[in-house]
């Protein structure tokens, strides 16, 4: 076992990323707990804001949808002139101002949808997004029972009753007096970046050590054939991911205590699992490829970790990432395990499921069998070479 011990001897060197990035995270993990302790027992919480509406239709239908808006939002009246518009806008006296134009009605009892309504809003207001939202489902509310055979006036007090505001009652999985934690789910979250800075940090400048021509040379000179080196080598490459899984899963029960036991957290740990597998195979892979400095394995690990986090949803929500950025990043691991962290904690639309949860997993474990295939072709290609 000369190459495994010589392994963990160049480990010791390389702890640093380890402990650094340990330490930051549990930083991070503290900040977390503690600015969400407030929050943790708010669950939904009706909005109303300040805005207008300019009514040029003057319709049944147009009124309807003054009335419905006025019932959840205060409605401030402005005068239908450009400058009295972009002052309201431009002094934040109104949030949002939603146009009415003319033959709304008719446009809307023949199913048409384009430049239905118009609105002016603050430029990437988040209020802007939900009003939209809140006009777009009464629009289609009231097209459906359009739909089915209604006229106007009845299809309006239909859809007023349809969106009347619910009575919310939050419901407990496990103890009723428990408040749900939703810390857990944080520290998962974050766990995709990590596991790649610590393993392409960490594992890869010990693989490029014992992988340098020297090294290779002294080995077959040596009574150790190429077969025994390797496996030792995969057998060092595997304690050390999981002593890492081992770290933060200790981490994460000794933080967020009691609260990680859950029915969840078990497939938080396997989701978490997995990904590491990929990460593990992904570092052997680069190492495979050419060895490199120090300096270049930082810009990788960051580059593959910042740019896989912020496409997959690891720092941005998935459900604020556009259909075009979700539809690539369904090529990375990393959004299928964002998918199941999002299911289990619902924050998703898409409920938990089983076969959604392990078809996710699957799917991650592909990628890590596709970086291992990768690593088996470059290795046997750099062989023939030689």
């Amino acid at each position: 076992m000369q190459v495994f011990k010589a392994f963990y001897l160049i480990l010791k060197k390389h702890m640093k990323p380890l402990f650094i990035y340990t330490g930051a995270y549990a930083f991070m993990l503290l900040l977390i707990t503690q600015t969400a302790e407030d929050n943790m027992n708010s669950y939904f919480e009706s909005t109303s804001l300040d805005i207008s509406v300019i009514d040029r239709d003057r319709s049944q239908a147009a009124e309807a949808l003054t009335e419905y808006l006025d019932s959840r939002h205060n409605l401030i009246e402005i005068e239908d002139t450009k400058k009295d518009i972009q002052d309201h806008i431009y002094y934040r006296y109104v949030k949002y101002i939603l146009i009415i134009p003319e033959g709304f009605e008719n446009n809307l009892m023949q199913g048409k949808t384009e430049d239905l309504l118009q609105h002016v809003q603050i430029p990437g207001s988040s209020q802007g997004r939900f009003l939209n939202n809140q006009i777009e489902n009464y629009i289609k509310q009231v097209q459906i029972y359009l739909a089915g055979g209604q006229d106007t006036a009845a299809a309006m007090e239909a859809v007023q009753k349809t969106l009347a505001d619910p009575l919310v009652e939050t419901l407990y999985f496990g103890d009723k007096k428990e408040s749900r934690n939703d810390t857990v789910f944080y520290f998962f979250q974050y766990l995709p970046y990590i596991y790649i800075l610590l393993l392409v940090c960490g594992l890869a400048p010990i693989l490029f050590a014992l992988n340098k021509k020297e090294i290779q040379e002294r080995t077959l000179c040596s009574s150790m054939n190429l077969m025994q080196k390797n496996v030792q080598i995969l057998l060092g490459s595997v304690c050390y991911s999981i002593l890492i899984y081992i770290v933060f899963a200790a981490l994460g029960f000794l933080i967020i205590g009691k609260d990680m036991i859950r029915a969840e957290t078990v497939y938080l740990l396997l989701n978490s699992a997995v990904f590491l597998i990929f990460a593990a195979a992904m570092t052997i892979f680069l190492c495979t490829l050419s060895p490199v400095n120090d300096s270049v394995l930082n810009f990788i690990a960051n580059t593959v970790g910042l740019g896989m986090s912020f496409l997959c949803g690891v720092f941005v929500p998935q459900s604020l990432l556009s259909k075009p950025v979700l539809a690539a990043a369904k090529f990375l691991p990393a959004y299928w395990y964002i998918k199941n962290n999002n299911m289990l904690a619902g924050f998703s639309e898409e409920p938990f499921s089983r076969e959604s949860f392990f078809t996710a997993v699957g799917i991650q474990a592909l990628f890590a069998a596709a970086m291992f295939t990768g690593v088996l072709a470059v290795s046997k290609l750099k062989r023939q070479r030689r």
